[in-house]
């Protein structure tokens, strides 16, 4: 699946999705606690593999100021997902390249 495919299926989304354990038990319970760690965790690994792609997709792998582009796209579009976080991102590569 190519990254275009992924940002307009919703792939990074519904993999969080999925993956998601809805916390029950008592606030402040182990429980309760280990759900939301491997909630965090998944959400931590599916936005690597999307900053991965991202960068792929843009043959950026290897730049020194890719991680610092990624940054300002987040910052400016994580609000909106990952199609936002792509946009801004596709706009200031050109910066960086």
């Amino acid at each position: 699946m190519t990254f275009d495919e992924k940002l307009q299926s919703d792939y990074y989304r519904n993999k969080i999705n999925d993956g998601y354990t809805r916390p029950r038990g008592p606030v402040g319970s182990p429980e309760r606690g280990e759900i939301h760690r491997k909630n965090r965790e998944l959400e931590g690994a599916v936005a690597a593999e999307f900053k991965k792609d991202l960068f792929e997709e843009y043959g950026v792998e290897n730049n020194p100021k890719a991680d610092k582009a990624y940054s300002i796209a987040y910052d400016h579009g994580h609000s909106g997902g990952y199609n936002e976080v792509a946009g801004y991102f596709g706009e200031l590569v050109e910066l960086i390249r």
